[in-house]
């Protein structure tokens, strides 16, 4: 019977160090995967509010000196994460990316730019590593939920990458007017959100944009 030493050795290993540890780390995943939830999926709003519980209340016993206590409730946190973060990164992340590039694809090798097509490469390869990760943190240990975690982060951190690349192929494979259009829709949206600094790029031609990249501080 294989029996995982991680879990084996636990009361030798839980102490104020060790859980001091732990904590800092889960808050982590925590924080990774509330910006996930609300991102994209508030439906699980109250599965993130459980899981910060019983981390909080992991947190309040580490600060009574229960350090066994507190391990149980960041093990306990980390369990129900670990189904959050399955959930986030199969039926979001893998799923939107393969849909984004699946969608570009066709245009972008329409194109026949190049660097587009390099882009869109590294999108389809990231979102492979992403899978992979995926696959490995599924087949590991039921009871290493931390391990599971680490994995699953990762897979969504190259599925945000996959997207990234997409959307570089997109716009690079657009010619100069498209780019230009797209430039100052973004300025002007900056400017609507209160940054008025990118107001001075709005509407100007190539020359007056390289006029006002030239300018000093003091000039501006």
């Amino acid at each position: 019977i294989f029996i995982c030493p991680a879990v084996s050795h636990l009361s030798a290993a839980i102490d104020q160090t060790y859980v001091e540890r732990i904590l800092r780390e889960n808050r982590e995943f925590v924080d990774f995967i509330d910006e996930c939830v609300t991102n994209f999926a508030p439906d699980k709003r109250d599965d993130l509010f459980n899981i910060y519980q019983k981390h909080f209340n992991g947190e309040v016993a580490f600060l009574q000196g229960e350090y066994k206590r507190a391990f149980d409730y960041v093990y306990d946190s980390q369990k129900d994460m670990v189904l959050l973060y399955e959930h986030m990164l199969t039926e979001y992340y893998l799923e939107d990316s393969k849909n984004l590039l699946d969608g570009l694809a066709p245009a972008i090798i329409r194109s026949k730019n190049n660097l587009a097509r390099q882009y869109l490469t590294l999108g389809y390869r990231d979102r492979t590593v992403s899978r992979n990760f995926y696959t490995i943190g599924e087949a590991s240990h039921p009871r290493l939920y931390s391990y599971k975690i680490f994995k699953y982060r990762e897979g969504i951190t190259y599925s945000r990458r996959a997207k990234r690349y997409a959307f570089l192929s997109l716009y690079t494979g657009q010619d100069l007017q498209v780019k230009r259009k797209i430039y100052n829709r973004m300025f002007k949206t900056e400017n609507e959100q209160g940054r008025p600094f990118f107001s001075r790029f709005v509407d100007k031609n190539d020359d007056e944009y390289i006029k006002e990249m030239n300018k000093t501080w003091e000039d501006y």
